[in-house]
């Protein structure tokens, strides 16, 4: 990816997160959250900024194991990825973005699909880290258990967990 044009578009895409964040919290003032969450979909470069809360999780777990499936909710691993599978938040989609066009997906990588995901990931998780630095995010009210989340529609709940985690600490390069 073009290094000019990546800049340009994380301090762009960066402004307009802080800039829906804000108008979001002043919406919901009561509110307090346990995760702050870009969903992404790394093959058409968009993102969906998403939140919940403790008690919209708590109703959709409920939901789910007293359900035609509720076998599939029992266990830890089962609740975590409920809990942190963005689609199923009651402030699923605050904002959407698309980080790039198709026109420059396809004149950045042509075909390359799999080079493609990687470097928009990268760059998901660099605006995660760029967000998470910001006062905006500071101003987030958090549960004590609080854990942001940057993560493609593929990728494994544990991992990117981890990965978001160590990104925003600064733990790994990008």
């Amino acid at each position: 990816m073009r290094k000019n044009i990546k800049d340009t578009k994380l301090q762009e895409l960066l402004n307009q997160i802080v800039i829906d964040t804000q108008k979001f919290l002043r919406e919901n003032p009561t509110l307090q959250f346990y995760s702050v969450g870009f969903d992404c979909n790394a093959e058409y470069a968009t993102i969906l900024l998403c939140f919940n809360t403790e008690e919209a999780f708590q109703e959709t777990l409920k939901y789910y194991q007293n359900g035609k499936f509720g076998d599939l909710y029992q266990t830890e691993e089962q609740i975590l990825d409920l809990r942190f599978n963005t689609g199923d938040w009651d402030y699923q989609d605050v904002s959407t973005y698309t980080v790039f066009s198709e026109e420059e997906l396809t004149e950045m990588y042509g075909d390359n699909y799999e080079k493609m995901a990687t470097e928009m990931m990268d760059f998901n998780y660099q605006l995660m880290r760029k967000f998470s630095q910001t006062t905006c995010y500071e101003s987030i009210p958090k549960t004590d258990n609080f854990k942001p989340i940057c993560i493609d529609h593929e990728d494994d709940v544990d991992y990117a967990l981890a990965k978001t985690e160590q990104v925003i600490q600064g733990n790994t390069t990008l």
